[in-house]
């Protein structure tokens, strides 16, 4: 079984923060991070794209991409930090997606 590394943002994701997420999923870790902006993950999922030829597949079960292009995973979720519910999701997903993350991007 291949090992999934998971990198995460921790907190509100200024550009430092999605800059280390972006380094990251060159390296090919999967990458996770929340926001109250709904396009801020098609955002980076399409910067990935063209600034490196990374696909990522969303696995909220909406997309996936079945082609042979170098991808990772990633798991957008819309929602705020200041929200009790909203944490415990994206965390509650993560730890069953993944078993928990290898890495934390604190912001």
């Amino acid at each position: 079984m291949k090992v999934q590394k998971v990198c995460a943002i921790k907190g509100p994701a200024g550009k430092k923060e999605v800059a280390g997420l972006i380094q990251f999923a060159v390296e090919g870790w999967n990458i996770a991070f929340m926001d109250p902006y709904k396009d801020a993950g098609k955002k980076l999922k399409q910067d990935l794209k063209n600034q490196h030829n990374i696909t990522v597949r969303v696995v909220n079960g909406k997309e996936h991409n079945e082609t042979n292009e170098f991808d990772i995973e990633g798991f957008f979720y819309h929602g705020n930090w200041d929200e009790e519910e909203d944490v415990d999701i994206f965390w509650g997903f993560l730890e069953g997606k993944y078993g928990g993350v290898n890495h934390i991007i604190t912001s």
